[in-house]
């Protein structure tokens, strides 16, 4: 990584005429791409539908932002083949930067010598580059301290955009020609054609232009599929069928006319899908709505979470093996209080909580498939205020949890503290309410008391 550092320091020196300008080029380079990606994305998540600020930058790049990617990676393996291979493809860029900053040093006109920036398309290519970072980047700041939770109109928003972007084109240019007197005609072309090729993107992306707003991924490319359907902003997916995903994800865009941006109240729903792709992309569209819009898209994402296998889902999310007696690592049972008052909706041995046994833990996972095939469990998803008719959230009586092991014991191959620190968890949080009968007959085997 040092060749990689060392390189970008010297070719921005080698471009800048004096100290000041090779800080600036090297900081650019080192920031400014995910400036613009980071301001960017909040501009398009404002018009685009389907778009979330949230959503992670493409890997080429992270790859031009050194720090970035390396964090994102996590740390340095010195044992890990493919974790090294990361420094040797940035130490050959390194090089490879040192060879260019040979030749450009060569080059460079001597009289040069004192300007900001040593080369006219290096400072044209600087200009547009500060002025996307401080237009964008300064938009997403600007949200971000003035109207965090409002959306904002698509001429207001081009406006903005298009300001902030003349600011920061006009600030460059006079720390790049080191004067106020900036006003040329080839400076003037060249800031309005940015701000025209600007506009036109803005004005291309909300027709849609790109496809990206009526995009769907082919039923014969997905691999697999969740949604998540929340009041707030989060993303806490649910696994579900590709086929049952693609008709959500159709029926958002039958409604794109209600769909907005995210606006802070109480009636605002987000509804996320996500595709696991074979070729081993992603692909996720966020859309937000007012129910009391467009309640018929409301009602078809629940019926869709309301499905046996989708409940499942949604309380066992992540877990790959079935649970068994020699899996079990730990689980506990507690009630809640009746109507407020200090007297438990259950116990047991006198108290309202107790743990469980292996016995007990996988009696009570296979009591609650058996009440979510029967559809006695609420939905997770219907547990929120509005999802039910008179628009009361039920009560649970208590809850408990589980935590299995991806896989059993085995003192041959090693020691029980390594088999806990290593072995995959599969934990769950399970609400008790008073329809899931098949559970509480269980909860009654076992000893527990209920009112």
């Amino acid at each position: 990584m040092f060749l990689l550092f060392y390189g970008m320091a010297v070719l921005s020196c080698v471009l800048a005429g004096q100290r000041f300008g090779a800080f600036l080029l090297y900081a650019g380079i080192h920031g400014a791409a995910i400036i613009i990606w980071v301001g960017l994305a909040q501009v398009a998540a404002c018009f685009i539908p389907g778009f979330s600020a949230s959503v992670n930058p493409p890997s080429w790049l992270t790859w031009q932002s050194p720090l970035l990617k390396l964090f994102s990676d996590g740390p340095l393996d010195l044992n890990n083949r493919i974790g090294l291979t990361i420094p040797m493809i940035y130490g050959a860029v390194g090089l490879i930067l040192l060879v260019l900053s040979g030749v450009l040093y060569q080059i460079r006109r001597a009289e040069t010598a004192g300007d900001m920036l040593s080369f006219s398309v290096i400072q044209i290519i600087s200009k547009i580059f500060a002025a996307l970072a401080v237009g964008l980047g300064g938009f997403a700041l600007l949200q971000l301290v003035a109207f965090p939770s409002q959306s904002v109109s698509f001429g207001i928003l081009m406006l903005l955009v298009l300001v902030l972007i003349a600011i920061g084109w006009i600030a460059a240019e006079m720390i790049i020609q080191k004067s106020f007197r900036i006003f040329h005609s080839r400076s003037v072309l060249v800031g309005c054609a940015l701000l025209v090729v600007t506009a036109a993107a803005m004005l291309g992306a909300k027709a849609d232009a790109f496809g990206y707003i009526h995009r769907l991924p082919d039923s014969d490319q997905v691999e697999s599929a969740s949604i998540s359907l929340q009041y707030y902003q989060c993303y806490n997916y649910t696994t579900v069928s590709p086929a049952d995903a693609l008709a959500l994800h159709e029926a958002a865009l039958d409604h794109l006319d209600q769909l907005t941006a995210y606006d802070d109240h109480d009636s605002m729903l987000q509804f996320s899908v996500s595709y696991g792709l074979k070729d081993g992309d992603t692909m996720e569209r966020t859309y937000y709505f007012d129910e009391n819009v467009a309640p018929e898209l409301k009602e078809s994402i629940l019926s869709v979470l309301d499905k046996p296998e989708n409940v499942y889902n949604e309380i066992f999310n992540g877990w790959t093996t079935k649970p068994a007696a020699d899996t079990f690592l730990n689980g506990w049972v507690n009630a809640n209080y009746h109507d407020g008052s200090d007297i438990p909706n259950f116990s047991h041995n006198g108290g309202d909580s107790a743990d469980l046994t292996a016995e007990e833990a996988v009696t009570l996972y296979k009591a609650v498939l058996q009440d979510i095939q029967d559809g006695n469990v609420i939905p997770p998803a219907r547990l929120q205020a509005g999802n039910f008719t008179d628009g009361a959230v039920p009560s649970p009586i208590g809850y408990f949890y589980l935590t299995f092991a991806a896989r059993p014991y085995n003192s041959a191959e090693e020691s029980y503290s390594h088999y806990q620190e290593t072995v995959r968890q599969q934990h769950a949080s399970i609400d008790l309410y008073s329809t899931m009968t098949h559970t509480i007959a269980a909860m009654k085997d076992m000893g527990f008391q209920f009112r």
